[in-house]
């Protein structure tokens, strides 16, 4: 099993705008499983008995997202389908299949969605894949990978009003609703890659991602008039609840922000 830190970059057209509506963050841990093809009920189980059992979802808050056309993965849908609902071809085509950017390896997959106890809307939270490869490339055998994302299934277990709200901001920055989520997601997303030792530059596509995201909060910054003294103290209060270390909050905030956000 892997617990990965990961960063979803949907945001980042919009981001900064401090006005458009956005559902998901960009910051949130991945956890996945990868097994060999044929693994039998035994995964599709135990995947069912996370969100029964471990989760305390109910059956009836629990939607499987399939297509009939994708036979491979009947056998795990049928172990779900004995306690909670399955949804057929409700969507596109395109949504049940997966691409891992490996040549030669394609996937087919369901989606495993959750009920929010405020809206009942069922949200998307993690899928079910199982992967085929033509020989292309490195990889030369199926596999099934199972995976979703720690604040989807916490903004469904708790009832968050958003999954930014997983985290630990210490106040709103900014009065807006939108502002003040732009203003999470971006500087959430700019203290994640600092702390890992990148730096806003073009040297790769990662440093880039960082640089654009610092620039999200410089709009931000810039469209809601956030005080230099009121940003350093939140995001203090952010780095210490989410444990990052001082380190990392003096020198992004002497390196970088202090000096370019107010300029």
């Amino acid at each position: 099993m892997a617990i990965q830190p990961a960063v979803r970059t949907q945001n980042l057209k919009a981001l900064g705008d401090a006005t458009t509506p956005f559902t998901w963050g960009g910051y949130f841990t991945n956890f996945s499983v990868v097994l060999p093809a044929g693994a039998g009920a035994v995964p599709a189980e135990n995947t069912r008995a996370f969100f029964l059992d471990r989760c305390g979802f109910a059956p009836e808050d629990v939607l499987i997202r399939a297509s009939r056309a994708h036979s491979s993965l009947f056998p795990a849908i049928e172990v779900f389908a004995e306690k909670v609902r399955v949804e057929w071809d409700s969507r596109p085509p395109k949504y049940y299949t997966h691409t891992v950017g490996l040549p030669g390896v394609h996937g087919v997959n369901f989606n495993v969605a959750l009920r929010h106890p405020l809206t009942g809307q069922y949200d998307d939270v993690g899928n079910y894949i199982d992967f085929t490869c033509d020989g292309a490339g490195s990889v030369t055998e199926p596999f099934t990978e199972i995976g979703f994302g720690d604040t989807t299934v916490l903004r469904a277990r708790l009832g968050l009003d958003h999954v930014l709200d997983a985290f630990a901001f210490p106040r709103p920055l900014t009065a807006g609703y939108w502002s003040n989520r732009h203003a999470q997601d971006a500087f959430l997303v700019s203290a994640v890659l600092w702390s890992e030792g990148l730096r806003p530059c073009n040297k790769n596509a990662r440093t880039k991602l960082l640089r654009k995201y610092l620039e999200a909060c410089r709009s931000v910054v810039y469209k809601t008039d956030i005080g230099r003294a009121e940003t350093a103290e939140w995001l203090h209060g952010l780095y210490t609840a989410e444990g990052f270390t001082g380190a990392d909050f003096s020198s992004i905030w002497s390196e970088y922000m202090e000096s370019n956000l107010w300029t």
